[in-house]
């Protein structure tokens, strides 16, 4: 996806209705690499399913999507070592 110009990215995530707010790309995608390392780290698998959201198995079988978007909703698509479905 092509970098927008836009004001602020979002991390959000199905586990809670507020986002965290970044003012840049680099940051948003800094805090959600390091979400995918704590998840793994924890012993979750976590992918990247097709619509760019990852998504995090837990052992018992729950899961959690967490993503990053922009105003308007629009997922931006990153993808990370070892994380594409």
């Amino acid at each position: 996806m092509a970098v927008k110009d836009v004001d602020y990215y979002y991390l959000r995530s199905t586990t809670s209705v507020e986002a965290t707010r970044y003012g840049s790309l680099s940051e948003a995608s800094s805090a959600l690499e390091a979400l995918i390392v704590l998840q793994e780290g924890r012993g979750f698998t976590t992918q990247k399913n097709p619509s760019g959201r990852y998504m995090s198995e837990h052992p018992d079988k729950a899961t959690v999507m967490f993503w990053i978007e922009i105003e308007g909703g629009e997922v931006v698509s990153l993808t990370f070592k070892d994380t594409e479905a």
